[in-house]
């Protein structure tokens, strides 16, 4: 099959590579991010003493690489236009980029354009890198409706509250990934007295007055986490969770 029918591509910001863009995939290498670790060693010990989760409970990553490699089919005359027009839109922007076989998440960073390099008459090479950060994040967030079409049922994990309605208490079920955003909640309560959240897992209660508030301090597991809301009216609550 000619290599110029395929329309699989990447969305990098707002720009789908083969669409907007006229560019031919060819490949893409996503590096795992390298893993931090403290080790220590001691004397007159065997081996050395793992430090790499204190302080944070959990393994952390550095950034990982996107490298993708697509063709340009034009004419050698043509190759400065094209370049400029694309470098213009993406070279040096800290976009989302999505692949069209994994549409569900997003990696995020910033991104680079090498020159149109000559393969043979007529098709020239160009190589995006990014730099971006360990995790791939979910498209929708748990304050989204989700779209059932690209939804994955072997691994997607669905988180929606979007306006929950409450009359006096309600359980809330938050099923964490690898990693995730502190979760946004939004209140607006019947009687403007805002609504309790109740940790069931620590036992604790926070205050959550109407409008939004941002839970810097609350520590999700990986899995199911539940609350209970208590109160009367509407809340929603904005969560991104993602995965290596």
């Amino acid at each position: 099959m000619d290599i110029r029918l395929k329309s699989y591509g990447v969305t990098i910001g707002d720009y789908h590579t083969y669409s907007d863009l006229g560019l031919s995939f060819q490949s893409k290498e996503i590096e795992m991010p390298s893993i931090q670790t403290k080790l220590v060693k001691v004397p007159l010990r065997n081996g050395s003493l793992d430090y790499s989760e204190v302080g944070t409970g959990k393994v952390q990553y550095s950034d990982r690489t996107v490298k993708i490699t697509f063709w340009v089919f034009d004419k050698y005359v043509n190759w400065a236009v094209i370049r400029s027009k694309i470098a213009n839109y993406l070279h040096g922007q800290k976009v989302k980029i999505i692949f069209d076989d994994d549409p569900n998440y997003y990696y995020y960073g910033r991104l680079s354009m090498s020159g149109l390099k000559y393969v043979q008459e007529g098709v020239a090479e160009v190589v995006f890198t990014a730099t971006c950060d360990p995790y791939k994040y979910n498209i929708t967030s748990s304050a989204e409706r989700w779209l059932w079409d690209p939804f994955n049922f072997s691994e997607d994990v669905i988180n929606q509250f979007v306006d929950v309605e409450v009359t006096t208490t309600r359980t809330v079920i938050i099923t964490a990934t690898q990693t995730f955003n502190n979760p946004i909640f939004t209140v607006n309560s019947s009687d403007g007295e805002g609504m309790d959240l109740h940790d069931t897992r620590t036992g604790e209660t926070t205050h959550l007055d109407d409008g939004e508030t941002i839970l810097y301090d609350l520590e999700l597991n990986v899995g199911i986490n539940t609350f209970t809301m208590s109160g009367s009216g509407t809340f929603s609550i904005n969560y991104v969770g993602g995965k290596l």
